[in-house]
């Protein structure tokens, strides 16, 4: 699990950074307005991740709990049905893309002269968005086979593939057309990347006899139809935000927010790679009968996700004028108050995103979860639309995540603990403790120290970085980890210096102490 782990965050890694260098990119190689198009044309787009009816993670949870109890023919079955659905997906969003292309840009109040534009550049988008979604399937199933690292290795492909074709496009003056269709291009290449990664990772996937793929069909759509569900309320949350912005307060306040949901989102791909081998590892507990280990991973998962977050949290409050500065230049310093709601926010909701894990791993109360992510994103919505009114884009930011951290903040971790026997004394004292101890001792130590936060030099901001980082690596070993993780902690790192082949399955069985 940690070498998944590792090669989930290289594979972010190498998004971060092609898309820390495409963001000013497209800013200044489209301009404001344009890249306001292009912001919002992808927002839209973005919610096609909805119309998959919760697949990818239905197809994830349910691979690694047949892997979990060797069962090859239920996986041939999975993958069929779930790659056939998709595709069909894929053909419905493509006509759901011609229909939007006749009503959006009215929708926005785009001028005259540019509807056209922007109606190619949507339906450009949207078809590259309807290939991506069997891309997206395709990597769910190598996540649930734990091949973390071919996933990984898709990934960075098409993002450094992305980044030099649009650079390439914006450098010949193609404009937001241009890298509209150089987008769908990628998209098409992706997915015949993943199709190959497919072969390697598993040689012996067949497909099934149709009909024992369709009642496998129907027993993944009783589960994912709730996954589903709680897909629309997280989009809700993290993608609507640029729409409100750009419906309530007009185009050209949508480039500014879109600054603060970057970062944010740079946050929240980290972290939610490294719950993916939690979810994994929690899935095929359940599919091995495994039901005692479920306390143990919720405790350490807890801890290591909360010491991660607050690791990333403290960056972007502590340094975020200085990273904002130093990335697309002061002018966008509008949008820190909108950085500091939202990850505020979401620091929040990942310190307790083991608790979902768990609860989708064992298909328990999951319905209830469900029901209330998309409570939470409606009432976003409307929050976001009124604040946003009073308080521009700062008040956006408090309307889309607020509901989320009552609502899960009260309900999440209720139920995670009562189906696997763990106290609300037990949960805080074991879990969440440690990580805020380390994290309030580095917040004091970094504000005492007087450090040039909001300094414009690029090397000032890699010098902070430079004894922050450690700083707060030191803490939590120092504070959050007990004694016997930080054996096993450099016991791996041994190995895996070591090169022993031991170091991976070492790595399984105590990636929670890390």
């Amino acid at each position: 699990m940690l070498r998944n782990i590792l090669a989930g965050w290289i594979g972010l890694a190498v998004v971060g950074v092609t898309t820390l260098i495409m963001t000013p990119a497209l800013i200044f190689g489209l301009g404001e307005f344009h890249y306001g198009m292009w912001i919002l044309a992808a927002s839209i787009t973005e919610s096609y991740g909805l119309f998959d009816l919760g697949m990818r993670w239905t197809v994830f949870r349910f691979v690694s709990r047949f892997k979990g109890a060797c069962d090859r023919e239920a996986l041939n079955e999975t993958f069929a049905a779930g790659f056939a659905g998709t595709c069909a997906i894929g053909v419905v969003l493509i006509v759901v893309t011609l229909a939007l292309t006749t009503v959006v840009p009215d929708f926005f109040h785009a001028p005259a002269a540019e509807r056209a534009t922007f109606r190619r550049v949507l339906a450009l988008l949207g078809a590259g968005a309807a290939l991506m979604i069997v891309v997206q399937f395709l990597g769910a199933y190598l996540r649930g086979l734990q091949r973390f690292d071919l996933d990984s290795a898709g990934l960075s492909g098409s993002s450094i593939l992305r980044a030099v074709v649009l650079i390439g496009v914006l450098r010949t003056g193609h404009g937001v057309l241009g890298a509209a269709a150089a987008s769908l291009g990628v998209a098409a290449a992706t997915l015949v990347f993943y199709a190959w990664l497919i072969r390697r990772a598993d040689p012996g996937l067949q497909f099934g006899r149709p009909g024992r793929i369709w009642r496998r069909a129907r027993e993944l759509m009783s589960y994912s139809v709730y996954i589903c569900i709680n897909t629309g309320g997280e989009y809700l949350r993290y993608s609507v935000g640029e729409i409100v912005v750009g419906r309530t307060l007009g185009l050209g306040t949508v480039a500014p927010f879109s600054i603060a949901t970057r970062l944010v989102a740079y946050m929240r791909m980290g972290l939610q790679s490294a719950g993916g081998p939690v979810m994994t590892s929690m899935s095929e507990s359940d599919g091995a009968r495994r039901q005692d280990q479920f306390a143990g991973l919720l405790l350490r998962s807890t801890r290591g996700m909360a010491l991660l977050s607050l690791c990333v949290a403290a960056i972007l409050i502590l340094d975020g004028k200085q990273l904002i500065r130093c990335w697309v230049g002061d002018r966008f310093l509008v949008c820190y108050p909108a950085l500091v709601i939202l990850t505020a926010g979401y620091l929040v909701l990942f310190i307790i995103e083991p608790c979902r894990l768990l609860v989708f791993a064992q298909g328990r109360y999951h319905r209830v979860l469900s029901c209330c992510s998309l409570l939470e994103g409606v009432a976003g919505v409307a929050l976001g639309v009124v604040l946003g009114r009073i308080h521009g884009i700062g008040g956006v930011a408090l309307g889309v995540i607020l509901p989320a951290v009552v609502l899960r903040g009260a309900i999440q971790p209720r139920y995670a603990l009562s189906s696997c026997k763990v106290s609300w004394g037990g949960y805080i004292r074991k879990g969440l403790l440690p990580p805020l101890a380390a994290a309030a001792t580095f917040a004091a130590i970094s504000l005492a120290a007087g450090a040039p936060f909001e300094s414009p030099s690029r090397a000032a901001l890699a010098g902070t970085l430079a004894w922050q980082l450690p700083l707060f690596g030191a803490l939590a070993w120092g504070i959050a980890l007990s004694r016997s993780e930080r054996r096993a902690c450099l016991q791996v790192c041994r190995l895996v210096r070591a090169g022993e082949p031991e170091a991976a399955s070492l790595g399984k069985g105590h990636v929670h102490a890390v």
